[in-house]
């Protein structure tokens, strides 16, 4: 199977062998999630069970807590760290003391 990337004026081409046992367990991964799910939730929404909602609530804000950290979040807090180590480091190299605590 060739994939081709194409990044700036550059193209890249990768060739990937795959075994058709391990690609054919791949693919019925999804399949099989979804039934594992579908026979674990449908006795739930058929007696009425509120357990589905709660497990949909919590996965979609887990989700989106997550994404929203990795987007945006995580990269200003480095930014904020990286800031405050200079501004430590000047500190120390003016007014003496330094990295010699624990």
């Amino acid at each position: 199977r060739l994939v081709v990337f194409i990044t700036g004026l550059r193209t890249h081409y990768y060739y990937f062998h795959f075994n058709r046992s391990t690609m054919s367990s791949i693919m019925k991964l999804p399949s099989s999630l979804y039934q594992k799910a579908f026979n674990y939730y449908q006795p739930m929404f058929r007696a009425g069970s509120v357990t589905p909602l709660w497990h949909m609530m919590l996965f979609v804000s887990v989700t989106m807590y997550s994404t929203g950290y990795m987007a945006k979040d995580y990269q200003n807090i480095q930014h904020k760290h990286h800031v405050q180590k200079e501004a430590l480091k000047e500190y120390y190299e003016k007014h003496g003391g330094g990295d010699d605590h624990h």
